[in-house]
């Protein structure tokens, strides 16, 4: 459009100038590199590149950095064709206005022509407009006319003078009108022109420039790491950042105990620039895959603070570039924990590299993780996951550990790996869990109860694979690994803060916690020991010195049983450090090499002993006063398998744990503060066999049910088997 060239009646120049045509080609230009550089963001985003390796890592991240670059140009150059768009909408309105004060400023001009013209007519010459006319002074003080008024000439002269001093009086009234009028239009297009100026400057200012230092900035990539050449040499080349050295010297600090050294890394890991964490990834994937360290005594209220001080897009970088530490690490929130180790597990089922061993583990958590439709089950999640050099450890809550008021460890025994121990582990934590929940129905109480399935240490392998379940060697680690859990869950809550703490422990695993309670910072409510393979006498000597809350008879609320049809727990407890030759009852003999030096060593003691002051209760199943059936324990196993029991396992229904013993059902009144209310039960009678018959009494005289005197010389006036030196009370068969 052409603007008008003659502005000389507004102050000689256009108050608008501007081609409205190049401001609409220049918006529709950006607009087009826009769309072209959001295609290219969306191609590189989306380039199908899969794989392992740091070659293919690498690439794929020198495409997603380049995607990112793209992105943010064409970010910019949207939003400076947002501003050439926006300009050419003023400046069109603008050069409207001024085109309208132009055209008034020209009808003001010809009426100021006019009023010039009459008044030239009237005899008066073309006078220098003013705001008062002189012909409307005061004429009081005027000279006489030297007219005579009386006569006819000086009459008629005296009409025409008065006819030409009113033309003029008009024009010129007219006249000052019509300058007036110029006037205003011009100071209004000085007006226009000034916020054509200042509207034209803020478009300046929101104008993005195209420098690669701010792209870089935008697009939120390293700048450490070139862009364009060099920029896959430095990705492929991750140990030679500066950054990322100091931080692999922090991490190593760490496996000493340094907790300054785990707070700074912790500090610095959150500081790292995305890129610098692929990176990290790339050169050191073992510790962005394994957990950090934790030793006990690790600052967890440090750690706490240190995630809840991170915004939330750092929070979620960190979970899916360091999975490993995120998902292990006390202090933050189970449910974050859990999401981490999704990830985690993720990264690792879809790594080529990966062992079988730990592709098993893998598939049986899945397996465990959902329900029968195949979608997820939202009460199970894994709030630990260590890979653990190719042998897994994990752990598997039932419930929520953030809100549960009422929470339970289930610590494993021997030859219970998560590749082939935790779908069994896991079902007993159900039924633990289920019977628990109808405890606190019965209650009337909101139970939000919680069981964690615990694979947290190396459990000893089972004879004759390996006699390590005769010593403590695996239990002195494992209890380093329970103590930071334990400790770690009440400083993730908040200690004592409104919950209730459980361990619940078969076979070797009582032997485990019992070492790890003795160090705990915060003590547990109750401890349930079930199917015991023996105390370490040196090391726990007694129940008292275990960190374990008193119940309501004064006494550490500690509950231990064994069933008469166990024979694994008692061989367990008389062949440890080895107190017996082995060769008595293995086929396969062990020389002292293996077994060690009978004379170092103390042997286990079975926890039911009286001496230990802990509280028996019975796993031998029978009927409650309701006539309500509980299963004997015919067997070593938490989780009964098979159609039969043997002397090695316990029959499907009938472990330690299974839904419908009575173990179950009292451990599950231990756990919930009812330890007691543990009541006797009627016994079952026997089959010819020598089995549990559960469809009948043995003995109907006690109609007021059976009392603890009644299980001392045994439910069928049989003597109890006892392993246990004469003067330590007997083996009472509980």
């Amino acid at each position: 459009m052409v603007r008008p060239g003659d502005w000389s009646l507004l102050g000689g120049s256009d108050p608008c100038p501007g081609s409205i045509d190049d401001v609409q080609a220049a918006a529709r230009t950006w607009q087009d590199n826009y769309n072209i550089l959001n295609e290219v963001r969306s191609g590189l985003a989306s380039s199908g590149i899969t794989g392992t390796g740091q070659a293919v890592t690498a690439i794929r991240t020198l495409l997603n950095r380049n995607a990112a670059l793209a992105g943010a140009i064409a970010d910019r150059a949207q939003t400076n064709a947002d501003v050439f768009f926006t300009w050419g909408g003023q400046l069109t309105q603008f050069q409207a206005d001024a085109d309208r004060l132009l055209t008034q400023a020209i009808q003001a001009d010809e009426d100021r022509q006019q009023a010039l013209a009459l008044m030239a007519a009237s005899g008066g010459g073309i006078p220098t407009p003013t705001l008062q006319s002189p012909f409307t002074q005061n004429t009081q003080n005027a000279p006489a006319s030297p007219f005579p008024a009386s006569t006819d000439a000086g009459l008629a002269g005296l009409l025409e003078d008065q006819a030409r001093e009113a033309d003029r009086q008009r024009g010129q009234a007219l006249l000052n009108q019509a300058q007036q009028h110029l006037d205003d239009l011009s100071r209004q297009a000085d007006e226009l022109h000034q916020a054509h100026q200042d509207a034209g400057n803020t478009c300046a200012k929101n104008l993005q420039p195209l420098d690669l230092a701010a792209v870089t900035h935008d697009s939120g990539i390293d700048p450490t790491i070139p862009v364009g050449a060099g920029a896959l040499t430095a990705l492929l080349n991750p140990g030679k950042d500066p950054d990322l050295k100091k931080f692999d010297t922090l991490h190593s600090k760490i496996n000493t105990g340094n907790n300054s050294a785990r707070n700074d890394y912790l500090e610095q890991l959150a500081k790292l620039t995305p890129e610098q964490l692929v990176l990290y990834k790339l050169w050191k994937p073992e510790q962005t895959r394994n957990p950090l360290p934790a030793l006990p005594g690790e600052d967890v209220p440090s750690a706490k603070k240190w995630w809840q001080n991170l915004n939330k897009t750092i929070q979620l970088a960190l979970m899916g570039a360091v999975p490993g530490i995120i998902g292990n690490l006390n202090g933050i929130p189970y449910t974050t924990r859990s999401k981490a180790n999704d990830a985690l597990m993720k990264e690792l089922k879809d790594d080529p590299t990966t062992n079988k061993n730990t592709l098993t583990a893998l598939n049986v958590i899945e397996d465990k993780l959902v329900l029968d439709n195949g979608k997820r089950n939202p009460d199970r999640s894994i709030i630990s996951f260590d890979p653990n050099n190719g042998k897994p450890l994990a752990a598997l809550a039932i419930g929520n550990l953030d809100t549960a008021g009422n929470v339970t460890w289930n610590v494993p025994g021997m030859n219970t790996t998560v590749s082939d121990g935790m779908e069994s582990w896991a079902d007993s934590a159900q039924d633990l869990y289920k019977n628990q929940t109808e405890e606190f129905k019965r209650l009337h109480k909101d139970g939000k109860n919680a069981v964690v399935a615990w694979i947290g240490y190396d459990t000893p392998p089972a004879p004759p694979a390996s006699w390590g379940v005769l010593f403590t060697d695996a239990a002195v680690k494992g209890a380093d690994k329970l103590q930071v859990a334990l400790d770690g869950f009440q400083d993730t809550r908040g200690p004592g803060n409104g919950y209730t703490i459980n361990v619940a422990a078969h076979s070797y695993g009582t032997t485990t916690s019992s070492i790890a309670l003795t160090h705990t910072k915060y003590p547990v409510d109750t401890v349930a020991f079930f199917g015991s393979a023996g105390i370490d006498p040196d090391r726990v000597p007694n129940a008292a010195a275990m960190h374990v809350n008193h119940g309501t008879d004064g006494q550490p609320a500690v509950y231990e049983t064994h069933s008469s049809s166990d024979l694994i727990a008692p061989t367990g407890i008389a062949l440890s450090q080895g107190a017996l030759p082995a060769e008595l009852l293995f086929s396969s003999p062990i020389n002292n090499s293996v077994l060690g030096n009978p004379a170092d060593l103390v042997p286990r003691e079975d926890p039911t002993w009286d001496r230990f002051g802990g509280h028996n209760f019975s796993s031998e199943g029978g009927y409650d006063q309701n006539h309500k059936i509980y299963n004997h324990v015919d067997g070593h196993d938490a989780n009964g398998r098979g159609d039969h029991r043997s002397i090695l396992y316990a029959s499907s229904g009938d472990g330690y744990l299974n839904i419908d013993t009575e173990s179950n059902h009292n451990i599950s009144l231990i756990t919930t503060e009812q330890g007691e209310k543990i009541q006797a039960l009627a016994p079952l009678d026997k089959n010819p066999d020598g089995s549990y018959d559960d469809t009948k009494f043995h003995d109907k005289t006690h109609p007021n049910g059976w009392q603890p005197s009644d299980w001392d010389s045994g439910p069928l006036g049989e003597p109890n088997p006892s392993t246990a030196p004469p003067d330590n009370g007997g083996y009472r068969g509980r």
